[in-house]
Parts: C-alpha cells; structure tokens; sequence
C-alpha cells in the first residue's frame, strides 16, 4: 500500500464516521462507512466480530471497542484498500482525481462514481484533444483510465476536478429531490464533496 492510499485512507475514515444503524440511511447498519446491507456477505468476519462486540458492550462506545483491536481494524484497512483498487486508483496518475473517485464512490457506489468521472473528463475533453469521449458507462476500464493519465497540466486537472464536485453535489440535489428523508445526509454529502 502506498502512501498516498494511506492519507486518503485516514481521511475517507474520517469522513465516514463509526458507528451507525440509521433506518433512512440506504446504507443502513455502518460500521467506518463499511455498509452491511451491501458488504456483509463478502465481510462475513468483520460483522461477525462487530456484532460479537456488540453483543458484549452494546453500541455506545462500540467505535472505541472496535479500534482498540487490531484484527478488526486490518479487516477495515483491507476493504477500504480493496475498494481503492478495484476503482482503479492505484493506477491514476492523477491524486486529485483518484481521491474525488475514491471518495465519491464509497459514498453513492461504484456506477456513480465512475459515471461522474467519466462526464467530468468528457467536459474536459475539448475537440477530441484525449481522444474519443468516453461511453458514460460506470464502468472503470483501461479507457477512463488511459484519459486521466493523459492530464499533465495543472488547470485541466483542476477543471476536471472541479466539474466532478459540481456533478457530485448535483447528484445530492437530485437524489434527496426524488427521496426527501435523504436529506437529513445533504448537508454532510455536500461537505464531503468539497474535501
């Protein structure tokens, strides 16, 4: 693991939060941003051992609990490092760009991360100068990542980064316009997408 999947590992932890079981959080129970409606088949010993923990001390200070065993935290460690290379991000020249993708998808999911990633350079992708615009598939293949290691100059880079943050809260607005009792999130969804 390198170092820059280090920083944006304490930071996407930070942002994430502990400890959460909230009913309108499509995510539902949470555990460091890990959702278990999503991930509890593939990390069956991660909620194992939380709800072992859980069991033992109930949820109050379950967050203390958890980070003062270094098993359960490498298990953390390696699904927040399992999610980094699955989206690629270890292959972006682009620290900026691997961090929004990064940090977006765990957020609203691999599709809409990519997708937003995909526009954005799309947009920056003035008269074909990276080639052909990208299919606006979510998928994150040697295309997408082949268009983000041609941008070497700083003001594209930044161009790129800055529609993605754009797209990122508009997918906040439309989301919680369609699912109102999402926007109890919006406020910490939008802050998240300025870090």
């Amino acid at each position: 693991m390198n170092d820059f999947f280090n920083k944006c590992y304490v930071k996407l932890r930070k942002l994430e939060g502990g400890y959460a079981n909230n009913p309108v959080d499509p995510g539902q129970e949470t555990i460091f941003g890990i959702s278990r409606r999503f991930h509890e088949e593939n990390y069956k010993e991660l909620w194992d051992k939380l709800d072992s923990v859980k069991a033992e001390f109930g949820t109050e200070d379950i967050v203390n609990h958890l980070e003062s065993d270094p098993g359960f935290m490498k298990l953390v460690r390696d699904f927040y490092y399992s999610w980094w290379k699955d989206h690629k991000c270890n292959l972006l020249s682009s620290e900026l760009i691997a961090w929004k993708l990064y940090e977006f998808s765990f957020n609203a999911g691999t599709q809409n991360g990519v997708k937003v990633l995909q526009r954005s350079l799309n947009y920056a992708n003035k008269r074909n100068r990276f080639g052909d615009d990208l299919v606006v598939d979510g998928i994150i293949g040697t295309k997408t990542v082949a268009m983000v290691n041609q941008l070497h100059r700083n003001d594209i880079i930044n161009a790129v980064v800055k529609t993605f943050i754009g797209l990122q809260v508009s997918y906040y607005v439309e989301l919680t316009e369609k699912k109102k009792e999402l926007r109890a999130f919006y406020y910490n969804w939008c802050m998240r997408a300025f870090s």
